[in-house]
């Protein structure tokens, strides 16, 4: 999760915070716990890479960008 509207593509730094899903499988939950600013936008990207492939963003499957209030 990065804070502000990023391209994970390209990201201008590392995510402000990292979570992978307990389980290698088709569905789960992954748990972010940063502190969330009001009127702030965040950017969520889901990878597909895995562990050793974290600092690698070509595996991009899904983005979220959403604004708090």
């Amino acid at each position: 999760m990065w804070r502000g509207d990023i391209d994970p593509y390209d990201p201008p730094a590392d995510p402000e915070e990292t979570r992978f899903p307990a389980n290698d499988v088709n569905d789960g939950v992954a748990t972010f716990t940063s502190k969330l600013d009001s009127g702030k936008t965040y950017t969520v990207g889901y990878f597909m890479g895995g562990k050793e492939n974290q600092k690698s963003n070509t595996t991009l499957a899904a983005v979220l960008r959403f604004d708090t209030a």
